[in-house]
């Protein structure tokens, strides 16, 4: 192959790929919702899921789902349901989400702030007002399909 080791090498940043672990918690058929807490987040302060956690180099699912949800208490682990897999991608961040849901049989308690359960119709309501943080708004459409099939099927 002639001129091969002569091409020249671009300088394109990559963005490191970064797994995130959330948990959606229903609370009486309503997405519970609270503000997002990192101090080094962009979207600090936009109302989104209140479970999230970011897996360690080689730390497990389970694990990285277990301080995920030590945030939140009155839910238990043993109607956690994975739901979907899903990359998310904007300028200079890349996630490889994992997404699972979970039934709380009282209100959870959200160790890092307050928050309330939010209907479907409240939710639509503020779509689009920069009041959701990005990840909740990608999210929207699908949980919205899921917690109608959770509640048909599932136990909500």
């Amino acid at each position: 192959m002639v001129g091969c080791t002569d091409m020249p090498k671009l300088n394109i940043p990559v963005p490191s790929l970064n797994k995130v672990v959330r948990i959606v918690c229903l609370y009486k058929q309503k997405i519970w919702l609270c503000g997002r807490w990192g101090k080094n987040d962009h979207e600090a302060g936009k109302v989104d899921i209140p479970c999230e956690a970011e897996m360690g180099l080689r730390e497990t699912i389970d694990k990285c789902i277990g301080r995920a949800f030590s945030r939140v208490h009155g839910a238990d682990l043993k109607s956690l349901r994975f739901c979907m897999k899903y990359m998310y991608e904007r300028m200079g961040e890349r996630r490889l989400v994992y997404l699972f849901l979970i039934n709380a049989d009282k209100e959870p308690d959200v160790t890092a702030g307050t928050g309330k359960p939010w209907t479907i119709g409240q939710i639509e309501s503020n779509l689009g007002l920069n009041y959701f943080s990005d990840y909740f708004e990608y999210e929207f459409p699908h949980l919205r399909m899921l917690v109608d099939v959770w509640k048909k099927y599932g136990g909500g």
